[in-house]
């Protein structure tokens, strides 16, 4: 596993479709896809796509470029769809912010509509969804900038009439950490080497996104490190175990066993019929790691479609569907077996779901704390 952090010495723009209007907005984040075709990108300058080793490093290795957040307070993770707040004051360091998916659970096992909690506990307030990024109870957000262009006639070389557009940007300086899951690598003096190729070494120069040609989309690796892990200790797939329990011991008064699945990247999940799926169903989880007894309880989830560019062929990549980051999904177990159960879903946190993984899609996490931990005790308890 290796841990990357780089910093933006230009403005970004991170899209997500094609430009299709006067005004094009960017991601708030740098996906694996990205940083994959940017050393893919320059790799093949370097050492050409006819290199023996270039099919080895992006085909055979299974290396996986995962997504690049936010670095601010330690980085961030997506916060889950789950979240809710209150409507006039929102976030962590205003009436806070509450989880919907235990009292979902409940709501859904018993039908007890009391459940859920539609109001804020502090002022009574609506609640509305809570999105973002978030790190220790605190949210942490990407700085953008907007960039006005027009497009230049090629007879004249002036600018064209009525075709003014605007470019929503990252703003440079600011810093993006990730995680890259390689296992045939080796690392030496700050520099990620394969059979002596150089795939990332501190200081390198990247570029990433649109408008390159306009001097946008330039990165800079800061660092490159090899770790055994980067996450807190509650996230490891290791300590699965503690987070499950906890789980239980909140999903106790309803006297059930159950798990979630979050989403930390986006998912493109197909059927066996090569459909899209919008859902992470049993099905998903009994084809591909064979996981029985299960139920889907309840969902909180989004699709969108995206589309890319593929730097190799020089042609845009197909249009997909993805299952969108932050998606929270619950499932009842229907058996005893608990510990063969935590076999799976230790499988699956380490494994991934979904289609194209080496691009930083289909990440997930089991049983995420934050569910446990944002929720009053009294909206689970029997009383209510």
């Amino acid at each position: 596993m290796i841990y990357i952090k780089v910093r933006a010495s230009s403005p970004l723009v991170i899209s997500s479709r094609h430009f299709v209007s006067n005004e094009n907005n960017t991601m708030d984040y740098i996906p694996g896809s990205a940083l994959r075709g940017a050393i893919a990108e320059k790799l093949l300058m370097e050492i050409g796509a006819d290199h023996p080793e270039f099919k080895k490093i992006f085909i055979d290795m299974g290396i996986k470029f995962g997504n690049l957040y936010h670095l601010k307070g330690g980085g961030g993770f997506p916060i889950p769809k789950s979240a809710k707040t209150c409507k006039y004051l929102k976030g962590f360091h205003g009436h806070g912010v509450f989880d919907w998916l235990l009292p979902t659970v409940k709501y859904k096992i018993t039908e007890d509509i009391t459940a859920l909690p539609e109001k804020c506990p502090e002022c009574g307030a609506p609640v509305d969804d809570f999105s973002g990024f978030h790190i220790e109870q605190k949210t942490t957000e990407v700085t953008k900038g907007l960039i006005t262009r027009t497009a230049i006639n090629e007879s004249t070389l002036t600018a064209k009439d009525e075709f003014l557009y605007i470019l929503e940007t990252i703003e440079e300086d600011q810093e993006f950490w990730g995680i890259i899951d390689i296992e045939p690598s080796k690392l030496e003096k700050g520099e990620l080497l394969y059979n002596d190729i150089s795939i990332l070494k501190e200081g390198e120069p990247f570029w990433v996104g649109s408008g390159r040609t306009r001097g946008l989309g330039n990165i800079v690796i800061e660092k490159v490190e090899k770790i055994e892990n980067i996450l807190a200790e509650e996230f490891i797939p290791g300590n699965l175990e503690n987070r499950y329990n906890k789980m239980q011991e909140k999903l106790s008064t309803l006297n059930i066993n159950g798990f979630s699945i979050d989403l930390y990247s986006d998912a493109i999940v197909i059927d066996k019929f090569l459909r899209y799926k919008s859902t992470i169903d049993e099905n998903c989880l009994m084809e591909e790691f064979g996981l029985k007894d299960i139920e889907l309880v309840c969902a909180f989830n989004n699709t969108k479609a995206i589309s890319g560019w593929n730097a190799a062929w020089g042609l845009p990549k197909e249009r997909e569907l993805v299952i969108e980051k932050g998606s929270v999904f619950f499932f009842k177990y229907n058996s005893d077996d608990v510990e063969g159960l935590l076999c799976s879903l230790k499988d699956i946190e380490v494994k991934g779901m979904g289609l194209r993984r080496e691009e930083g899609f289909g990440r997930v996490y089991i049983c995420d704390s934050f569910h446990v931990n944002n929720v009053p005790e009294n909206w689970l308890s029997e009383e209510v």
